[in-house]
């Protein structure tokens, strides 16, 4: 993820991008986007529109 707005690092060694829009990016109205990566598998275990 480009810019991330904040990154976790998570206690399982995963680590999560979070990201806030000033648009609307979901069909449920929110506003920021989340993904979790797997540095050790490189690759991304899940992505989705949240609401923060």
């Amino acid at each position: 993820m480009k810019n991330p707005s904040k990154i976790i690092h998570q206690s399982d060694g995963r680590i999560r991008h979070e990201r806030n829009y000033d648009c609307v990016i979901g069909s449920r109205g929110e506003k920021s986007h989340i993904t979790n990566f797997d540095p050790i598998k490189n690759k991304i275990i899940t992505s989705y529109p949240a609401h923060l």
